[in-house]
C-alpha cells in the first residue's frame, strides 16, 4: 500500500485509530494494573539495583558506554543517570515508570497507521497489542529497566517493517529508536536480516537509512562482543539434548503463551509430560502450525518468526542463568522467561493469522487457542508476590546518613544486596 493510498484511507475515515496519546495512556494504565503497587511503591529489580543505579551514582557519565555481559546496554545506564536527581526512595519510581512507558509505547505503535501496509487489520493489531500488554509467562520483563531492552528491540522491529514517516518528527523518532535499541542490547544482530529483507523488498531511501543504522549498531556491538573477556558470561555445560529442547520450547513458548506460568507449574508434574510424549507432540504441532501460517498468511508474519527464532536460538545457546545448568533450569516454569518473550509474541502472531484463515479447520485451531489464552490470562495477570526487602526503610536511612556512611539495601530477586556509600 503506497503512502497516497494510506492517506486516502485516512481521509475516508477507514482507519479509526485512537490518538497516540489516548492509546499510550490506556496501555500504561493497563500495565500498571498488573502490579497495583507499581509504579508508586516500586523497588529495584536485579541489575537496576546491582548495576545501573549504583554505577550512575558512583561514576556518573563515565560508565555510560561501559559494556555489561559483553555488550552495550545504553538505555539502562541512561535511566540510571536520569534517576540521580531524585531521592533514593523515589529512584525505583523513575525506573518502573520509564520501563512501563516503553512497554506502553510498543503497544501504541502497534496501532499506528504506519503499520497498516504490512498488517491492514486494525482489529488484529488491537488484539495483538492487548495480548502483548497481558502476555502470560512474562513477569520477569515487566516494569523493570534490567529487561527493558527486550521491549525496545520489539519496538525497533516494528519501526523496521513500518511505512516511511511522513514528517521530520517521525523520521527522528525512527532513527532514535533504531539507534537506542542498537546500542542497548544484542537485538540489532537479530534485526539485521530483517533490515536486509526490507531493503530487498522496498529498495527505497528510508529502508536503506534504517538498514545503515542497524548495520552500524551491529558493528559497534560486535566489536564489544568480540573483545569481551571470557568470563563476561558464566561458562556452564548446557546439558542440552533433543528431549530437553522439546520440553523447553513446548513449555516456555507454545504452552507458556496459551496457558501461562500458573498452569504450567501443574502440567510439568504429569506423567505424560515427564516421559516427554506431550512436550514432543506440542513442539511438533506448534512447529507445523508456524509453517502453515507463514505459508498461508501475510508476508509480515515470516519476519517476526525469523527474528523470534534467532532470539530463541541465541538464548538457548548462550543463556545467562548464573551457575546452574542452563537447559534443565530453562525447562522449569518462570526460569529465564526473558528469552521467550519475543518467540511467544511471534507465536501469538501465528495464532492470530490462523484465526483469520479461509480454511475452517485452521481458523478453528487459531480461534480456539486464542480463546484458551484469553480465558487463562487472569492466572498470570498479577505480578507475583516477592520477598520483602526492606528497601524503602534502608533508602530513607541512606538519605539521612552523613557522607561516608555505607548502607546495604535489599534487591529482588532472591533479596540480594546493593551497597551504597553516601557522597
Amino acid at each position: 500500500m503506497s503512502r497516497l493510498a494510506l492517506d486516502k484511507l485516512r481521509a475516508r475515515g477507514a482507519l479509526r485509530v485512537p490518538s497516540p496519546g489516548i492509546s499510550f495512556a490506556a496501555f500504561f494504565l493497563l500495565l500498571s494494573l498488573r502490579h497495583p503497587g507499581m509504579p508508586f511503591n516500586a523497588e529495584f529489580w536485579g541489575e537496576d539495583g546491582w548495576i545501573w543505579y549504583p554505577d550512575a551514582y558512583n561514576y556518573g557519565f563515565r560508565r555510560l558506554f561501559q559494556p555489561h555481559t559483553g555488550y552495550l546496554q545504553t538505555i539502562s545506564r541512561l535511566i540510571g543517570l536520569l534517576a540521580q536527581p531524585v531521592p533514593l526512595t523515589w529512584a525505583p519510581f523513575v525506573f518502573a515508570t520509564t520501563a512501563l512507558a516503553v512497554q506502553a509505547a510498543v503497544a501504541t505503535y502497534v496501532l499506528s497507521p504506519r503499520l497498516t501496509p504490512a498488517w491492514p487489520s486494525l482489529r488484529g493489531r488491537a488484539l495483538f497489542a492487548l495480548l502483548y500488554v497481558a502476555l502470560p509467562n512474562s513477569w520477569e520483563v515487566y516494569g523493570n529497566v534490567t529487561n527493558i531492552h527486550w521491549h525496545l528491540g520489539l519496538l525497533a522491529f516494528l519501526v523496521l517493517v513500518s511505512a516511511p514517516a511522513a514528517t521530520w518528527g517521525g523520521r527522528v523518532w525512527d532513527s532514535a529508536v533504531l539507534l537506542l535499541s542498537g546500542v542497548s542490547g544484542p537485538f540489532c544482530i537479530f534485526l539485521l536480516p530483517i533490515a536486509l529483507w526490507e531493503i530487498h523488498a522496498r529498495r527505497d531511501r528510508t529502508t536503506l537509512w534504517r538498514g545503515g543504522l542497524i548495520a552500524a549498531a551491529v558493528c559497534t556491538q560486535a566489536g564489544f562482543l568480540l573483545s569481551a573477556s571470557l568470563d563476561a558470561r558464566p561458562s556452564v555445560p548446557l546439558q542440552a539434548g533433543p528431549r530437553m529442547l522439546a520440553r523447553i520450547v513446548s513449555m516456555q513458548v507454545v504452552l507458556g503463551a496459551v496457558l501461562g506460568e500458573h498452569w504450567m507449574h501443574r502440567y510439568v508434574n504429569w506423567r505424560i509430560w515427564q516421559n516427554n510424549l506431550m512436550p514432543v507432540a506440542v513442539l511438533l504441532g506448534g512447529t507445523a502450525l508456524c509453517v502453515v501460517a507463514c505459508l498461508r498468511g501475510r508476508p509480515i508474519l515470516r519476519k517476526p518468526c525469523v527474528a523470534g527464532g534467532l532470539v530463541l536460538t541465541a538464548g538457548l545457546l548462550k543463556p545467562n542463568l548464573g551457575g546452574s545448568p542452563p537447559w534443565p533450569s530453562l525447562a522449569t516454569p518462570a526460569t529465564g522467561a526473558r528469552y521467550f518473550v519475543l518467540p511467544m509474541l511471534a507465536w501469538v502472531g501465528v495464532l492470530l493469522t490462523l484465526s483469520a484463515d479461509r480454511l475452517l479447520s485452521l481458523r478453528a485451531v487459531g480461534i480456539g487457542a486464542l480463546a484458551i489464552m484469553i480465558v487463562n490470562l487472569p492466572g498470570d495477570w498479577f505480578y507475583p508476590n516477592l520477598p520483602a526487602t526492606g528497601f524503602q526503610d534502608a533508602a530513607r536511612a541512606f538519605e539521612r546518613a552523613p557522607p561516608g556512611v555505607t548502607v546495604k539495601l535489599g534487591i529482588n530477586p532472591y533479596v540480594q544486596i546493593m551497597t551504597l556509600t553516601r557522597h
